[in-house]
């Protein structure tokens, strides 16, 4: 099974068209062409929130890797709320004081998992959040096992347009989202238009994405969407909306429709979690429909973008992370990696296996872990020209660990006491660099 996804993700890296950014000829039309940059001056800045140091912007990244990711990313924001200014104060700790947070694949479960609890507490208590407070339905949401929703012969599949894709989305809403707060969490909870009254209560989460066409990065917020013409998609198995209009009108037209008030605030963190994590060859990418820009050309066969897995592009999540922060005015920038990549570069194997097979398993490994090198010097020359101070968390760096979970797959699939061991993992790792997260926030 090991190598026939490897073998998957080989294929869709070697498939990728490298030919336009985008499907329409802009030529034609008075679009700005890419690259594609997320307009933080659109909304609210997060430092707005109740208890914030204005001077300090902290983002933090969580790679992908499944229920690896989520549990220990998890851990990790457990250690982060344990952390304190010398002078100790109820409302400021290191996890609230995280402005952004750029996720990949299995690290934004973590992310969801915290803002869903957040949101939760914010509407309802007066009192200081506490992760542990909600730690035993995180712990619970994040060993579903979202594996069953990826069988080939999925049932809901058999007699509908619909994908597995489609089933597992529904099943994260249900899982995740909705099993720690009835209400679900859209982009507009995060995403505060800057002409609101209301000031932004949670940090600003970023899930990314892949575009198929071209392989590019596509951090998944409502100025992105609305970039892409974007004017429909599948929630929970059901089109949104019902009604498509996007043969008739142009896409300002439909943009004045009363069906598309609020239509990119209302988009759900669940679509956005499982684009994210649309491994290839594994979970059918995210289908969006689009609209034409101008209704005198005609554009109708690129009517869709398909968007899959972020990790494809950057599974550690950095580059969203660091325009974020490049954007932020506060004259301190701070920027946590955590990184549950599981690099097994040991010369010796358990089988013998056929040359070929394990040819193009060695091959992939190795392109792998040379994009993930190459990651690791990029994040710290772009930091270290820009100022930023950055920490990585390993899970690979945690001795007390054992072998074989550092070494667990990405899956989604976990039992409690492999849960447990990450997610112990990832607050090990904090205490660790206890030292130097407070030096860089300034504690």
């Amino acid at each position: 099974m090991k190598k026939i996804i490897l073998l998957m993700l080989t294929l869709s890296f070697l498939t990728c068209n490298h030919d336009s950014y985008v499907v329409m000829d802009y030529s034609k039309t008075d679009v700005k062409t890419p690259p594609v940059s997320i307009d933080l001056d659109r909304y609210k800045t997060v430092q707005k929130r109740n208890n914030q140091n204005n001077n300090i912007a902290f983002a933090v990244t969580i790679s992908g890797g499944g229920y690896r990711a989520a549990n220990f990313g998890l851990g990790c924001l457990k250690g982060l709320e344990s952390i304190t200014p010398a002078k100790k104060s109820a409302s400021v700790n290191g996890l609230m004081e995280i402005d952004y947070l750029s996720t990949v694949s299995g690290g934004g479960f973590a992310a969801a998992a915290y803002l869903s609890t957040l949101k939760l507490h914010s509407g309802k208590e007066k009192s200081i959040y506490s992760l542990s407070k909600y730690s035993d339905n995180m712990m619970k949401a994040l060993r579903t096992n979202l594996e069953l929703s990826l069988l080939v012969f999925e049932p809901e599949c058999w007699s509908s347009p619909l994908d597995r894709g489609d089933v597992l989305e529904k099943r994260i809403d249900n899982k995740l989202f909705r099993f720690l707060n009835e209400k679900e969490l859209i982009l507009g909870d995060v995403f505060i238009a800057r002409n609101s009254t209301e000031n932004p209560v949670l940090p600003m989460w970023v899930a990314n994405g892949t575009l198929e066409k071209n392989c590019s990065l596509v951090p998944l917020t409502p100025d992105i969407f609305e970039y892409y013409n974007v004017v429909g998609y599948t929630h929970r198995k059901h089109k949104v909306p019902v009604e498509d209009f996007s043969d008739e009108l142009s896409f300002n037209e439909i943009k004045q429709k009363a069906e598309f008030k609020d239509f990119y605030n209302n988009i759900p963190y669940a679509l956005m979690l499982k684009t994210s994590a649309s491994f290839p060859g594994l979970i059918a990418e995210t289908t969006f429909r689009c609209a034409r820009y101008n209704r005198d050309i005609n554009y109708n066969k690129y009517r869709y973008i398909h968007i899959l897995d972020g990790g494809v592009c950057d599974n550690l999540g950095y580059r969203t992370a660091l325009e974020l922060l490049n954007k932020d005015r506060s004259p301190q920038k701070v920027l946590i990696i955590i990184d549950v990549f599981n690099d097994n570069i040991q010369p010796y194997d358990r089988k013998e296996g056929p040359p070929i097979t394990v040819a193009a398993e060695r091959y992939l490994q190795s392109t792998v872990i040379s994009k993930h090198l190459f990651s690791i010097e990029d994040i710290k020359y772009r930091c270290s020209k820009s100022g930023i101070k950055y920490i990585f968390i390993n899970l690979r760096d945690d001795s007390d660990l054992s072998d074989d979970m550092r070494q667990f797959g990405t899956r989604l699939k976990i039992n409690e006491k492999e849960q447990k061991a990450l997610y112990m993992s990832g607050e090990r790792m904090i205490k660790k660099n206890e030292v130097q997260i407070k030096s860089a926030l300034g504690w």
